[in-house]
């Protein structure tokens, strides 16, 4: 009865130790998540022109593949086709991501469509509601949310991986909060770069009216002096 009784304390205590261990982990996990998102934030801030738009995308790539070692894809939504345009993805196994999807084509256009984060636990066993169509079949587990802010959609943030539930807890709520923070930057160039054109339209219509009263002085005082002249020739 002494050793049952000690042997069952061993284990309530390795039961503590390992959730302990877990718990720890998870932490972790949560802090270094929020150190990246921090750093994707103040790398983010220091673009500042719209011309350097494709350090976006560069930055929040890089953080991704940094956080999982998978497979990270970025697509543009393009406003005249009205489709998903493939704009950047890290080194992939067998095939290349497809370069182009329709918003009524797989998982990117019901991502597209409906505005929200997708997460398939197993690709050899999706929701129901969900239709796959992967350019590479070794592909388990995909997270695909979508890049937008306020009421502007820019594109699908996508992340892959050959390991069955690889994206799980924590991992969701990181990759979104890249998502936003990519949206929220092409948001913000794309305001001031429509904030600098106005002002030039508006200092070339100023110009043009200095301009247009310019000649018209000048023009008056052409006519004034043709009138002198005839009358006094006249």
């Amino acid at each position: 009865e002494r050793d049952e009784w000690l042997l069952k304390g061993l284990a309530d205590l390795a039961v503590v130790a390992l959730q302990s261990m877990e718990r720890y982990k998870k932490a972790s996990r949560e802090a270094q998540q929020t150190e990246m998102l921090y750093r994707a934030g103040r790398e983010l801030a220091k673009i500042t022109y719209w011309e350097e738009l494709e350090q976006a995308y560069d930055i929040i790539l890089h953080i991704a593949e940094e956080h999982s070692p998978c497979q990270v894809v970025i697509r543009r939504y393009d406003d005249y086709s009205r489709a998903l345009i493939l704009l950047r993805a890290t080194s992939y196994q067998d095939t290349p991501p497809f370069q182009r999807m329709d918003l009524d084509e797989g998982l990117n256009g019901k991502v597209a469509r409906e505005r929200r984060t997708i997460v398939v636990y197993d690709s050899h066993n999706p929701p129901s509601e969900v239709a796959l169509s992967l350019s590479d079949a070794t592909i388990r587990s995909l997270i695909i949310t979508p890049i937008q802010f306020k009421d502007r959609y820019y594109g699908n943030f996508a992340l892959a991986h050959r390991d069955a539930s690889y994206f799980r807890g924590s991992e969701t709520g990181f990759f979104e909060g890249l998502a936003d923070q990519l949206a929220s930057t092409i948001y913000r160039l794309e305001t001031a770069k429509a904030r600098q054109e106005l002002e030039q339209i508006s200092s070339i219509g100023h110009s043009a009216f200095e301009l247009t009263h310019r000649l018209a002085n000048d023009l008056g005082l052409v006519q004034f002096y043709t009138s002198d002249i005839q009358w006094r020739i006249g």
